[in-house]
């Protein structure tokens, strides 16, 4: 149901330039930019926000299951970056936001997505080495997922604007910034286009709301079945 809501919200909010906004719930389109910046270990490219995370196959049979061994998240100063369009900049806070973007996973078990020397270099500073070979995933298997906002990409944002902290003033005319609002504001970062930001958040939706039925069938067949027995 949040999901639904938050596709709906995203679908009603209309776009607003940064010169524009004003205090409330808001939605702005435009590329991300620093001031701070750091490379992705996956594609080496500069990004405002990026999360890389490492997991190891451990367990065996039906109790085999990834377990995180690292993690390296860089969310520039106070978890801030930077949004401009055409009229200004704005800073976003991005604590609290729901992150609806880049991502790429990569396991090694042969499949021919294969990981960059960089990320397997990244991977060998936390003792662990990266073999993209079959025979190699049977005993030592990992998953790499790495989510990021690359400096200069297309963003978009929704969210609550307020006014902005005192070391933030002065990035964009008005003095405000992005970011979460009361407990059950939406705050959602995306990237891309709205349009593509959008029919993610949906199908988002669809997939959990046809999940959610799935489950609830099949616990009323099994609590059905019970009676029936007794």
């Amino acid at each position: 149901m949040i999901l639904m809501r938050r596709s709906r919200e995203a679908d009603e909010v209309h776009t607003t330039l940064i010169a524009s906004v004003n205090p409330g719930l808001v939605a702005i389109q435009g590329v991300a930019r620093g001031p701070d910046v750091s490379a992705s270990p996956v594609t080496g490219t500069p990004c405002v926000y990026r999360e890389t995370v490492l997991y190891q196959m451990q367990g065996a049979g039906r109790s085999a299951h990834f377990v995180e061994v690292a993690r390296d998240t860089f969310a520039g100063p106070d978890s801030s970056f930077q949004v401009e369009d055409s009229s200004g900049r704005i800073p976003v806070i991005a604590l609290g936001a729901d992150f609806e973007i880049t991502k790429d996973t990569f396991t090694n078990d042969g499949s021919a997505k294969k990981l960059g020397e960089t990320a397997k270099a990244w991977i060998t500073q936390y003792g662990f080495t990266w073999k993209d070979t079959f025979w190699a995933a049977l005993t030592h298997k990992f998953k790499l997922e790495e989510q990021r906002i690359e400096e200069g990409s297309a963003v978009y944002v929704l969210g609550t604007v307020a006014p902005a902290e005192d070391e933030l003033k002065g990035i964009n005319p008005s003095n405000y910034m992005l970011c979460k609002g009361g407990q059950h504001s939406d705050f959602i970062i995306g990237s891309g286009p709205r349009a593509v930001v959008e029919q993610r958040i949906a199908a988002a939706a669809r997939w959990r709301f046809v999940t959610a039925v799935a489950l609830a069938t099949v616990g009323i067949v099994f609590i059905l079945t019970g009676l029936h027995v007794l």
